[in-house]
């Protein structure tokens, strides 16, 4: 059964998560935000305020606090005796419904060889190649009740390409 679990005021990040396997991060700071593959050893976590760092089994979500630690929430598909560290507050969830999906900015440009959106002026930074000429980027969505009182929550479990047809044409 799925878990639930925090660590707050957590200095060292990257050794609060190691052992856990995540295939992609999202990085928002005030400067810039990132989406890319998560590469422990490369993480840049001082530039970022909050994010995510997610794959197929588990999600670790961080908040930079005023005090410039960091609070930890994971939401896991794992057995609680399969997570490594000092993580507390563990609260069994159960899934709430079927799996969604959020169809992020953009669509491959052939002659560029990128995902490009029209709106924002810069190459997309989705590292998958796209399966046919109508292609789509989405993030997958688990979803998650508490057992033990009211809550819902959602994790991104991955990337995927999602093919589409455009109507009229």
């Amino acid at each position: 059964m799925p878990w639930f679990a925090f660590l707050r005021a957590v200095g060292e990040p990257a050794e609060a998560v190691k052992g856990l396997s995540f295939g992609h991060a999202i990085g928002e700071g005030v400067l810039r935000t990132d989406l890319s593959s998560y590469d422990a050893s490369k993480w840049p976590w001082k530039e970022y305020d909050r994010g995510w760092l997610f794959g197929a089994a588990c999600e670790v979500q961080f908040r930079r606090r005023a005090d410039n630690l960091l609070h930890l929430v994971l939401l896991t598909d794992l057995e609680r005796e399969n997570i490594p560290g000092a993580w507390q507050g563990w609260e069994r969830i159960r899934p709430a419904r079927k799996d969604s999906r959020l169809v992020l900015w953009g669509e491959w440009d052939q002659r560029a060889k990128g995902w490009f959106e029209g709106r924002i002026p810069i190459r997309l930074p989705y590292e998958l190649a796209p399966d046919g000429e109508r292609s789509r980027v989405a993030l997958r969505l688990r979803h998650y009740r508490f057992v033990s009182r009211a809550g819902a929550l959602s994790r991104y479990c991955g990337l995927e390409l999602l093919q589409y047809e455009r109507k009229g044409k």
